[in-house]
């Protein structure tokens, strides 16, 4: 069981492959942006294409910003190295879905803020109206059980940019619904991280999913939330690690930022989160501290999985929930 010491939760604010998918682009590259929850998608779920000179383009960064989706086919990713959990354990935690046609299917994850606000990454929501998007609540399975909720309103922190190749810093929107959550034994809101909130190196913290269990492979679908257990990563390790990152040959450095929690099991891996997991919690002593964000493939012991530091964006949550 999951709990929190008096000391973390009054610092608490209390609110309920590497894939290289080409096409021909008016004589240049044309290449999906994979994020750890698939290509850019526009609004109705059909990816968005980004024209890119050769030498830009090969290699194609590996940025899995962590959610879903292929050539606009419903695909789902889970949790690496961890096991089946059920929403009474996290009732916190829900599936965001988009539109796939003429229907939704998950592709994120997030957290209850209150009864009609929930939390996720921005990249989940950049490029996707309120139209596009539901959210499940109160169940342990992504396409299944619970209550679905239209959207109201998507906000996105004015700070959210995502330069690719580059990675995305201030990764965390709000959505609100159109309805109201009811406070029960599988749906209630998180406790967050406070802006004091003292998250030491090599702590176990708790990620949780719908993602890959498997790096590249699209059919390792997740009916049922699972988690894993990680430790936080020196922030030092983690900036150095990704500051030397190479990819084929070529230098490929991400930029870690103070806003950016790493995690994982540091040069052993094994265990991270992956596509389909992007905006998921991580928590710690039943805190969230972390928003599932980006990472270099999935559960590689060299480098770390990348979350939102929540602690970071304690007073805009409070200010937008």
């Amino acid at each position: 069981m999951r709990s929190s010491s008096k000391d973390e939760v009054s610092d608490a604010v209390s609110s309920a492959k590497h894939a290289r998918l080409v096409c021909g682009c008016m004589g240049m590259s044309c290449a999906y942006i994979m994020y750890r929850k698939g290509p850019r998608m526009d609004p109705w779920g059909t990816p968005a294409r980004m024209c890119l000179g050769w030498e830009e383009v090969s290699p194609i960064k590996t940025l899995k910003l962590r959610s879903v989706s292929v050539e606009a086919t419903e695909t789902s990713e889970r949790i690496v190295g961890g096991s089946l959990t059920t929403i009474e354990e996290y009732p916190e935690m829900v599936a965001l879905l988009r539109v796939w046609g003429n229907h939704y299917g998950q592709d994120c994850g997030g957290s209850i803020l209150n009864n009609r606000a929930i939390l996720t990454a921005a990249h989940c929501t950049e490029v996707t109206i309120p139209a596009g998007r539901r959210v499940r609540v109160g169940s342990s399975y992504r396409s299944s059980n619970g209550t679905v909720y239209t959207i109201e309103r998507i906000i996105i922190h004015p700070g959210y940019a995502f330069n690719w190749p580059a990675q995305p810093d201030n990764d965390v929107s709000i959505l609100w619904l159109t309805g109201i959550i009811p406070v029960t034994s599988t749906s209630r809101p998180a406790l967050i991280a406070g802006p004091n909130y003292n998250l030491a190196d090599n702590q176990a913290v708790w990620a949780t999913g719908w993602g890959w269990t498997q790096y590249g492979n699209f059919t390792s679908q997740s009916e049922q939330l699972r988690h894993v257990q990680v430790y936080t990563v020196n922030q030092e390790i983690c900036r150095q690690r990704f500051a030397n990152l190479v990819i084929n040959g070529v230098p490929m450095p991400y930029t870690i930022t103070d806003n950016m929690l790493c995690s994982g099991i540091l040069d052993v891996g094994g265990r991270d989160q992956c596509y389909g997991d992007s905006g998921g919690p991580v928590f710690h002593h039943g805190v969230q501290v972390g928003i599932c964000s980006f990472g270099h493939e999935c559960a590689l012991g060299e480098f770390p999985g990348v979350n939102v530091r929540v602690s970071q964006f304690t007073d805009w949550i409070s200010e937008n929930r």
